[in-house]
């Protein structure tokens, strides 16, 4: 019966450090893992914030590469105007703007041509060496947009092709008023979107990276990468042409494309001078894919030293219950002893050393009480 009492108080010890135990395993893994968690997320914030920055960054240089080529386009318009305007378009003045138109051709990589139409859409002078006969540009967008508007200002328009070359070309136009003030016709370069192209094919992107420039209006006229059947559609539904373009010029969010339906980190640039914007955008699998290597390996590194943790803190369980077994055993040995010591083996009654033990107590609590103290003494013989 000692034994069992001596093991069940063994066992609440064992239960309490087991208890103590688990508890100082749980509390570091979840420490680690809370610890682990946070530094992910701070990580993952991090990344997406380089990301915009470098988007951001990236849209506002080529912001400032479309605008310069543009207007160094419609500084030829400008001076193909001023020609018309103080020479007129004689037989002996159209073969000097055309010996100028070719001039200009050659001299900016953007240009595909340049060409003068009359009120009627008629071609009165082109770059080309020899003209088409019979062509008539009366039926383009950007031809009815000056006939119907008196605006003197440039006009940029949607990407069409060429009727002289067949190449994708993006029309930068302006209207040529009269002395009377009437629609005289349209002073017209047409910038190569192969230029464009081949520009943005420089840069060193992701797979899924984007750069695009598109009318204010959300008409895209072209993308890296370039795909034809895309040209020409519209993104004006996005959030960057229907919440964010009216309230800044510039700006940077993550989104799904409209186009491929890859989420992206976008960041857009509206031009100064023309309707125009650029976005460049980064895919949000490459823009977090070191992140994500990193969160694997932490992940796997929390795992193995929760496994770690588990297995000594088993090993330690181990460990006290048999020290607490052993001790429970020593405990009784030494009861076991004490009762051979202090009792008579045949009556099981107190012997000589019990009493040695127990007499000064008595006397002790005697002197205390001031109580009277007696002492019996048997001696039997031949028992």
């Amino acid at each position: 019966m000692a034994d069992d009492a001596q093991y069940r108080i063994a066992l609440k010890s064992d239960s309490s450090a087991q208890r103590m135990t688990i508890l100082f395993v749980a509390l570091v893994v979840v420490s680690l893992i809370v610890l682990d968690v946070w530094q992910t997320l701070t990580a993952r914030a991090q990344a997406l914030r380089v990301s915009e920055i470098t988007t951001s960054n990236l849209a506002r240089s080529l912001a400032q590469h479309a605008e310069d080529t543009i207007k160094q386009s419609d500084t030829v318009l400008l001076g193909l105007i001023e020609r018309i305007q103080v020479d007129g378009t004689a037989p002996p003045q159209v073969q000097r703007l055309r010996n100028l138109m070719q001039g200009w051709t050659r001299s900016l990589a953007q240009l595909q041509g340049l060409f003068i139409y009359d009120s009627e859409g008629r071609w009165i002078a082109s770059s080309n060496a020899v003209d088409p006969p019979g062509l008539n540009n009366a039926d383009r967008d950007y031809f009815r947009y000056h006939r119907a508007s008196p605006d003197p200002g440039v006009h940029v328009g949607p990407v069409i092709r060429s009727r002289s070359t067949n190449a994708l070309v993006i029309p930068v136009s302006r209207r040529l008023t009269g002395a009377d003030g009437r629609f005289a016709g349209v002073v017209l370069a047409t910038m190569k979107v192969d230029y464009f192209n081949q520009f943005y094919a420089g840069f060193d992107l992701d797979k899924h990276g984007v750069i695009a420039l598109l009318l204010r209006d959300g008409t895209l006229l072209l993308r890296r990468p370039f795909d034809e059947n895309v040209i020409g559609s519209s993104v004006a539904k996005g959030r960057i042409f229907s919440e964010m373009l009216p309230q800044a010029d510039h700006g940077t969010l993550l989104q799904r494309s409209l186009v491929d339906d890859v989420e992206r980190m976008y960041s857009y640039h509206a031009l100064r001078t023309y309707p125009l914007v650029l976005e460049t955008a980064e895919s949000k699998a490459a823009l977090l894919a070191s992140w994500y290597e990193n969160l694997l390996r932490s992940a796997a590194f929390v795992l193995v030293v929760g496994i770690a943790l588990a297995l000594c803190a088993m090993t330690l369980i181990r460990q006290i219950r048999h020290g607490l077994r052993t001790e429970a055993e020593l405990r009784n040995a030494h009861a076991a002893l004490q009762k051979l010591a202090m009792q008579d083996g045949l009556t099981g009654l107190a012997n000589r050393r019990q009493l040695d033990a127990a007499l000064p107590d008595e006397i002790g609590r005697a002197r205390r009480n001031a109580r009277p103290l007696g002492v019996i003494m048997l001696d039997i013989d031949h028992f």
